[in-house]
């Protein structure tokens, strides 16, 4: 995987000590957990009544406040396990509204500032809800209005099938609202990751070269030889 550029592995269990702990001994890790909430297919219906008027299509030209929404919601650690690392130009979760099985994606907008982003997919056995919003935030009125357009956008496209939506153990009062349309716990689930390759920040050390200590000449001191003194002979 590594050879063919893959950062990371990602795995959804069943969150059960077997299937956890089996893929933990290879190298996965837990970074959330989510509740897998049904809406039966009889209990699908029009909510158009109350639908809120700012709530429209994603266009391209929201990928800046979505990455900002991303953001807000979402705490470090997942952000990290979905990708966003230093160094690492990965588009997150919420901008992958190109995949096949999605065939809508909506962001609610107040004030001109992105509040909201839901996105509906459809497949054989039901349809899967995916929520991006403050669900710590006291006032739910976001979520409900979210929720809502969802249902009807559903109801609308004659769509008779079970409603799923994953409710992260960091999403809050996501879950009481839910019950409030008729939604209820299906299953639990484990989301996790495996890095392949980790951004590493280390000093590089620089070589010099050195130059080799050559030992200093020491000039002797030079002494003429001495000769002894000629004889001068008187002549004869």
């Amino acid at each position: 995987a590594m050879q063919q550029g893959i950062a990371r592995l990602y795995v959804d269990v069943p969150d059960q000590p077997l299937p956890v702990a089996s893929f933990t001994h290879v190298g996965f890790r837990v970074y959330t957990r989510q509740t897998i909430w049904r809406l039966p297919a009889t209990a699908v219906a029009s909510l158009g009544e109350v639908l809120p008027n700012n709530i429209r299509p994603q266009q391209k030209e929201d990928d800046w406040g979505l990455r900002r929404l991303y953001t807000r919601v979402t705490p470090q650690p997942v952000q990290q396990a979905e990708g966003q690392q230093m160094h690492e130009i990965v588009n997150p979760p919420i901008l992958d509204w190109w995949q096949p099985f999605v065939r809508n994606s909506f962001v609610l907008v107040v004030k001109n500032q992105i509040e909201g982003c839901i996105r509906i997919g459809y497949g054989h056995r039901g349809v899967w809800l995916q929520i991006w919003v403050d669900t710590t935030n006291a006032d739910s009125t976001f979520i409900h209005q979210l929720i809502r357009f969802a249902l009807t956008e559903v109801w609308k496209h004659h769509v008779r099938k079970p409603v799923y939506l994953g409710v992260r153990d960091y999403h809050g009062a996501l879950g009481t609202v839910l019950s409030e349309y008729g939604f209820a716990p299906f299953t639990d689930r484990a989301k996790m990751v495996k890095h392949l390759m980790q951004w590493v920040k280390a000093a590089e050390s620089i070589t010099t070269p050195v130059l080799e200590t050559v030992p200093e000449a020491v000039v002797a001191p030079y002494h003429l030889p001495h000769l002894p003194k000629r004889e001068v002979l008187p002549e004869r």
